[in-house]
């Protein structure tokens, strides 16, 4: 290579590396005090401080027998598979044992995070955060629960992984069943398996 080629690529590089450089200087990167900007942070989603893994138990043995009795259902949910989508996994319906109306459904659904419920707050009518013995969990239903009798809430039961919690009352406009719902996720939690 001839000594003017190497000079003037030794200079294109210089040439290109000033330019880089000096436009990096443009823009400030400093804070006021002289400090480098701060990275916004990365949301994660809610801390699940006891993680527990529901979808190791057999869906109907979500709800105890005790839970199930002291919540006026039958013990011994019926397990029933979801018609609309098949690819959403099995639940269990526990119904009151006189015919009465009352249901509590769960199903544990491995893979979601309940920050999907968080990204799409504005498609429920009724939308709350909540915290459900511990767990972070939302309140989310396309209609008034109190004028529509039924209630479904959501509990990250761990990390991508949220139990779906279905109650419906007879007694439309008189009974809360979102207090149901959430009563019976609190009644179970605490017997779901730990997770690794």
């Amino acid at each position: 290579m001839t000594s003017n080629l190497r000079r003037i690529m030794i200079m294109g590089v210089g040439l290109a590396s000033s330019l880089v450089l000096a436009g990096c200087a443009g823009s400030s990167s400093m804070e006021p005090g002289g400090q480098p900007p701060t990275m916004p942070k990365t949301s994660t989603g809610p801390e699940i401080i006891n993680p527990k893994n529901a979808a190791a138990l057999d869906v109907c043995g979500l709800l105890s027998s005790e839970a199930a009795t002291k919540l006026g259902v039958k013990p011994g949910g019926e397990k029933n598979s979801n018609s609309l989508n098949p690819a959403v996994p099995d639940g269990c319906m526990w119904e009151s044992p006189d015919g009465g109306g009352k249901k509590i459904g769960f199903t544990a659904i491995d893979g979601r995070s309940i920050k999907t419920y968080y990204k799409k707050s504005h498609s429920y009518t009724d939308f709350e955060k909540i915290t459900v013995a511990g767990h972070p969990a939302v309140r989310a239903n396309k209609t008034d629960p109190m004028t529509g009798g039924s209630c479904d809430i959501y509990l990250a039961s761990k990390k991508n992984q949220v139990v779906y919690s279905y109650a419906r009352t007879p007694k439309v406009g008189e009974v809360n069943p979102c207090d149901l719902s959430k009563q019976a996720l609190e009644l179970s939690v605490s017997s779901w398996p730990t997770a690794k």
